[in-house]
């Protein structure tokens, strides 16, 4: 079983998604990883010292699953992300288990940045890393982001 899941996207890169403990393997498999974003905090010394060469987003403070990112957060990291993405260069998103925050932003981003509706991020995201298994809060955060889009999409289309 694939240790990572890889959605490319329309910017250029792709979004690399895996867990905490399978970054260094990621690492080795994929030599366009130039951008991490960490959604823990990391407490490994050699993880440390495999992914110091990376661009890297720090948030603010660390999220426990489940728990709102903050919309200035969010921000931030969705410019990060575009803009290594536009670049060409790979952006590795973990969390833990790789299953619910670090599928969290990729989904988030794909909604925000390629016009995804949330099913349709959900399912980009599943068919490259079926692990995903977002935590109820994250799901009820999107859903109605979907709905905002779809509806700004009507009124300045």
């Amino acid at each position: 079983m694939a240790v990572y899941g890889r959605i490319k996207t329309a910017a250029g890169g792709s979004l690399v998604i895996t867990s905490a403990a399978d970054v260094a393997t990621t690492l080795l498999a994929n030599k366009h990883i130039g951008a991490l974003v960490p959604m823990t905090k990391p407490k490994n010394p050699v993880y440390v010292r495999r992914t110091r060469h990376l661009s890297r987003f720090d948030f603010d403070q660390y999220y426990p699953d489940g728990e709102r990112i903050s919309e200035q957060e969010l921000l931030r990291v969705l410019g990060f992300m575009h803009e290594h993405l536009a670049s060409g260069i790979d952006v590795l998103v973990h969390c833990s288990l790789g299953k619910s925050r670090s599928a969290y932003l990729v989904i988030w981003y794909l909604m925000q940045r390629q016009d995804m509706s949330f099913a349709e991020a959900l399912q980009t995201v599943r068919k490259q890393w079926p692990a995903v298994s977002l935590h109820i809060s994250y799901e009820s955060m999107l859903r109605p982001m979907a709905t905002t889009r779809s509806r700004s999409r009507l009124l300045y289309a």
